[in-house]
């Protein structure tokens, strides 16, 4: 039997319920049905039916010919539970916030995290405690065991992403339930076939962002068993995805993740008016007593998770705040959103102009990108030898569909059209698009150079 165990400890505070409301629980099924999120997230090559196949086969399925997971996966409290469960996160953590019934928003010192955490307060529900200066946050083990070390490459490659990418419980992709591996039992070497760093430390953001397109690249290879790895749409995923990350660490949670809040809370506010257009940072949406719901085949999609995710990474004793943008469809082919009698379908629009308020003062980064793209760019480069070279569309805004094109913007003395390129391919040259395409490349580009 193959054996590790991780030492995990709560940075940010994790609200999980369990068989009573509100009652918090962290449990095996938790874990992984997260794990098995993220495995699909890094998923590059498979189809639906083989997606389904390989994930059942790793993380257990209700098939008849499936059967239990192959991994196993235990959690252990290293402290009491009921000492560290809090019960009001404002009071619990020192957090102030209030809501203004007069102007409708939250008004505060920390109505960042108030915007982020908002479902959480309303209800009442209990959280496990995070880091709060010389006090650690709550400590468990995760023990993972399996007969193949196949297998467990696999899960492990998950848990990687659900440490660094994502959260546990509720609100995850807001900045709740992030955690940070502080210890490993690794008798048997097996991280060592993995390469991933669980422990990473950096000194500053670059370094930061370097290890993350490290670790990341090595979770996916272990997913897609060293093949090559295409645009996914079906589903969010992790084939193209950005990253920003904050210029400064901060020295508690609290701070690095009202900082994110506030910059969301203030552009929330200042395009409210914008109820449909709204609905792509995640649904449900109410306004009033009435909600945003998503219509496809004339069934009611109530719930869409947010293409921007969150997260709160502690590394050398500081805490960075990251935001994260996925790929894949809102709602599936023809979908629409509907408010009252309004119907749109979704648009990017706005996740376009907030991540570029981020950007204005941050560095944005590739966090991945798939290997037929790769293959595209390296093309491009060597027949057109651009000085500039910018992936624009929905393929770069992420919202694509399966027959969506490439398209691709360069600087260029070479002519486009003496060239062929593999696949449903369109390259613009700069010097040459109108203005109302330059606006369109500057709001939605990503520099490929």
């Amino acid at each position: 039997m193959h054996k590790i165990t991780f030492e995990c400890e709560a940075i940010t505070p994790i609200f999980l319920a369990g068989a009573i409301p509100g009652k918090v629980d962290l449990r095996p099924p938790s874990l992984k049905g997260l794990l098995r999120f993220w495995w699909r997230a890094m998923n590059g090559y498979r189809d639906r039916d083989e997606l389904k196949r390989d994930e059942a086969e790793i993380f257990g399925g209700s098939g008849e010919d499936v059967g239990r997971s192959k991994v196993l996966i235990r959690i252990a409290p290293v402290d009491d539970v009921s000492k560290f469960t809090g019960r009001d996160i404002q009071k619990d953590c020192g957090i102030q916030w209030n809501f203004d019934p007069k102007q409708r928003v939250l008004i505060g010192s920390h109505r960042g995290i108030g915007y982020l955490l908002y479902s959480t307060a309303l209800n009442k529900s209990e959280f496990l405690k995070a880091r709060d200066g010389a006090q650690n946050g709550f400590r468990f083990r995760v023990v993972f065991s399996a007969q193949k070390d196949s297998y467990l490459r696999h899960a492990l490659a998950a848990f990687w992403a659900l440490a660094y990418l994502g959260g546990i419980g509720t609100r995850n992709r807001r900045g709740g339930g992030n955690i940070a591996i502080t210890g490993i039992d690794d008798p048997m070497d097996i991280l060592k076939s993995t390469q991933l760093n669980f422990e990473m430390t950096a000194q500053n953001r670059q370094e930061l962002a370097l290890g993350l397109q490290t670790n990341l690249q090595r979770a996916k290879s272990i997913v897609n068993n060293g093949k090559m790895d295409h645009f996914i749409h079906e589903y969010s995923n992790l084939s193209f995805s950005r990253a920003i990350i904050s210029p400064e660490p901060f020295d508690t949670w609290v701070k690095a993740l009202n900082d994110v809040g506030i910059l969301f809370f203030n552009f929330r506010s200042q395009n409210s008016h914008h109820i449909l257009e709204s609905a792509v940072f995640g649904l449900p949406v109410r306004h009033g007593s009435k909600s945003v719901k998503g219509k496809w085949k004339g069934e009611g999609l109530d719930r869409r998770s947010s293409p921007l995710i969150f997260k709160i990474i502690h590394t050398n004793d500081h805490y960075y705040w990251l935001s994260l943008r996925l790929s894949g469809q809102f709602l599936p082919d023809n979908g629409v959103l509907q408010f009252n009698q309004n119907t749109q379908k979704p648009d990017y629009r706005l996740i376009d102009e907030f991540w570029n308020q981020l950007r204005t003062s941050n560095h944005e980064f590739i966090l991945i990108k798939p290997a037929s793209l790769q293959n595209l760019v390296d093309e491009v480069k060597e027949k057109l030898s651009p000085a500039e070279l910018i992936l624009f569309g929905p393929r770069a805004r992420g919202d694509f569909h399966q027959t969506s094109a490439i398209d691709i913007a360069v600087e260029t003395e070479e002519p486009i059209e003496a060239h062929e390129f593999n696949g449903e391919v369109n390259i613009v040259n700069l010097k040459r698009a109108d203005t109302s395409l330059l606006e369109v490349i500057q709001r939605e580009g990503v520099s490929l150079l």
